[in-house]
């Protein structure tokens, strides 16, 4: 969400748009204009408007909201990074509602990684290529203009691609 706030607030120019989130995860949104869960209870009158994420079977989220304001373009301009390393790094655990990667499908990432000629890592700050599933970590890489591929698993796989129009989506 903290990437497509920009989006948001270029759409709703004028109004101050506050994110709420876990007390835990407030550090993946930034401080500026971010609310914890327990903060957000004490101001919550305070507020005109309170939009509240739910998850479908069918949609994401993120996605929804988006689609209920009409809000069609929300592609990301990254960077193009000339990264001089062949690491690649696979995310297996995914964000809610997303389903992890099995064993079997992380080794043929793995192997597909290999044959292309990178080397796999587990240091996420050494790749140049990042394979996995929707989670925090793939989406940040995808908006610093790392190359990212999404295994999907979940619903966010129509949101990324708007989002990351290069990014590539593999079906498991």
């Amino acid at each position: 969400m903290r990437i497509l706030r920009p989006k948001l607030e270029e759409f709703f120019s004028g109004l101050n748009i506050h994110i709420c989130c876990k007390d835990e995860d407030i550090e993946f949104l930034g401080t500026e204009n971010s609310i914890t869960m327990s903060n957000f209870r004490l101001m919550k009158n305070k507020f005109a408007h309170v939009y509240e994420f739910l998850t479908s079977s069918e949609t994401h989220p993120i996605e929804e909201l988006l689609k209920e304001c009409e809000i069609t373009n929300y592609s990301i301009n990254v960077p193009t990074l000339n990264l001089q390393t062949n690491k690649c790094k696979i995310i297996s655990q995914g964000s809610y509602p997303t389903k992890n990667l099995t064993s079997n499908q992380i080794n043929k990432l793995q192997n597909m990684a290999i044959t292309k000629g990178y080397e796999i890592t587990d240091n996420l700050n050494e790749a140049n290529w990042v394979i996995g599933v929707e989670s925090v970590d793939l989406f940040e890489s995808a908006y610093k203009g790392i190359k990212t591929t999404l295994i999907k698993t979940g619903l966010g796989h129509n949101l990324y691609q708007k989002m990351f129009p290069n990014g590539e989506v593999l079906d498991p």
